[in-house]
């Protein structure tokens, strides 16, 4: 299997062996409410967890279940694909939804991400945001990440030094009910296919961008990270993050961020001869230095498991993503694993797989975490809305360890929705992406689950 980005790999779990990863009104049913978005407008010891669902959540933590009604945005654009869903991100009262594939006013591709906001009548789109120097196809939009008034969009296929298609990140901060391009981070080389830009995280002043097509001195895909602190308002690079060894590649294809943590992974590494086994790196900071710490792998994943699909941290606890896992439940079922640090060493604490876990679910293709709960995407579920439809699990953590609570797969889901290809939390609150749902005129959605 020949995969050189996360989004070619997220293409190969939408799509299944063979593919799955669209103005502001809104209508309520029994089976959600629905806010429409017009495109067109301007105004606008290890052990394997969960084959249990008994879990209780604990204190104030309210998830969702699986009879929640969640809220559905749609984006119209007539009948094309525009990739919305595929990147998402949601804080207290706002959602970023990217759509990679979205035309400007000259009918181009160059990507967009629209900015949804709770208001006191409820969700609508607040603004469609799109590069004020995009290119055809430079898929703007392909990954999203928000902090506070703080939003970062990766645009991995951006032409920047003698036209050369490296990537950029775009920093835009809200001031005055409107979101505000304030700079883009470009890569240090000037290598083609750098895919700079996808994935992007921020927590608080600190960035990494993956950049896991970047040529090593070899002229291999090794990939690296790079990490920006931003001081007095002006971001700057700090530190570039390379693999230890020249039989990692696509470094990078993952990325997560936590306070003085952050985790890079290599999902496409070999170990003992096995391809895309893969591997994520844990690097952390002490006195404005980023160092690595550990290397997390595991001893039961199999060739073919591409360990690292997926990353997320919160704390000192990660979650990481094996979507082609074997077992227990079958090729290509996947799985998550939970690694916690202990004493200044990370050490795995669960390996979380699904109750009705079957061959090609692709569980563990997109993760979330919180302190206390987890949401995990299986984009290619057939269970219960048809082929390739997508569900996404979401798992409590109690005194016990971690332990299934509920199965997300909304009622108007149907085949090839690949709901479950982005996940995001915020507090208890869930936002998912279905970048394949098409109820014409609109392709793509994007659905909130609050309770």
């Amino acid at each position: 299997m020949s995969i050189h980005t996360r989004r070619a790999l997220l293409c190969t779990i939408a799509t299944g062996i063979t593919l799955g990863l669209a103005g502001c009104g809104g209508g309520e049913d029994t089976d959600s409410r629905t806010v429409s978005i017009d495109h067109e407008s301007t105004t606008v010891s290890p052990t394997t967890v969960s084959q249990t669902t008994s879990a209780s959540p604990t204190g104030d933590l309210r998830p969702p279940t699986a009879s929640t009604v969640p809220t559905e945005f749609i984006a119209y654009n007539g009948s094309s694909y525009i990739g919305f869903g595929t990147a998402l991100a949601l804080a207290e009262n706002v959602a970023l939804v990217g759509a990679q594939e979205a035309e400007n006013g000259d009918g181009t591709p160059v990507g967009a991400v629209y900015t949804i906001e709770r208001t006191d009548n409820g969700w609508s789109l607040v603004d469609i945001i799109m590069p004020y120097d995009g290119g055809l196809r430079d898929s703007f939009g392909s990954s999203v990440a928000l902090w506070g008034d703080t939003a970062l969009v990766g645009s991995p296929k951006h032409r920047t030094v003698d036209d050369r298609q490296t990537g950029a990140v775009y920093v835009f901060e809200r001031g005055n009910e409107e979101w505000i391009s304030r700079t883009k981070l470009v890569p240090s080389t000037d290598y083609v296919g750098d895919y700079f830009g996808d994935p992007v995280e921020i927590v608080g002043n600190v960035a990494i961008v993956g950049a896991s097509g970047e040529l090593s001195s070899d002229g291999d895909r090794a990939g690296s990270a790079y990490l920006y602190e931003r001081t007095d308002g002006e971001w700057n690079q700090r530190a570039k993050l390379a693999p230890e060894s020249s039989n990692s590649s696509f470094f990078g294809s993952s990325v997560a961020l936590s306070e003085d943590i952050c985790l890079v992974s290599s999902w496409n590494r070999e170990a003992s001869g096995d391809a895309a086994t893969g591997a994520v790196y844990v690097f952390e900071r002490a006195n404005g230095q980023w160092t690595q710490q550990a290397k997390l792998g595991t001893s039961d994943t199999a060739s073919q498991s591409f360990f690292g699909t997926a990353t997320a941290l919160s704390g000192t606890t990660a979650l990481i993503g094996a979507a082609f896992d074997s077992e227990p439940n079958g090729e290509a079922a996947g799985s998550a694993y939970v690694f916690e640090r202990v004493g200044g060493q990370w050490v795995q604490q669960a390996k979380l797989v699904p109750d009705d876990g079957d061959e090609h679910d692709f569980f563990g293709a997109s993760v979330a975490l919180g302190t206390d709960i987890a949401l995990i995407g299986a984009t290619a579920d057939e269970d219960p809305n048809g082929e390739r439809a997508g569900s996404v699990y979401v798992f409590l953590r109690s005194r016990d360890g971690w332990t299934q609570y509920a199965k997300l797969a909304p009622k108007q889901s149907g085949p090839e929705d690949v709901f479950g290809v982005a996940v995001d939390l915020f507090d208890d609150s869930a936002l998912i992406g279905a970048s394949g749902s098409s109820t014409d005129p609109h392709w793509g959605a994007a659905y909130l689950f609050e309770e």
